[in-house]
């Protein structure tokens, strides 16, 4: 039985991982539209991608998804130490 909660968890964190970089492709394809937008429009790219917000993209495009994963991963490891 504790075998299947390791392995369990083992692919739970293997998943988050997964999504984690798949969130952050996607947000990179999304922010690498709004910067060839912004050059198209003004001629060059900008200096910082604070330029960008929030004509061209979000603020919520360059907020971290980090937190998701390592949150998750300590909550699985916690109830298997315990």
């Amino acid at each position: 039985m504790k075998c299947l909660i390791y392995l369990w968890a083992g692919v739970c964190i293997i998943g988050m991982f997964r999504l984690n970089t798949h969130i952050g492709n996607s947000n990179a394809d999304k922010i690498i539209h709004s910067v060839e937008k912004y050059k198209a429009d003004k001629g060059d790219y900008p200096t910082e991608l604070d330029d960008l917000v929030p004509e061209y993209s979000p603020r919520s495009l360059f907020a971290p998804t980090e937190w998701l994963t390592t949150t998750i991963a300590i909550r699985i490891q916690r109830h298997l130490i315990i």
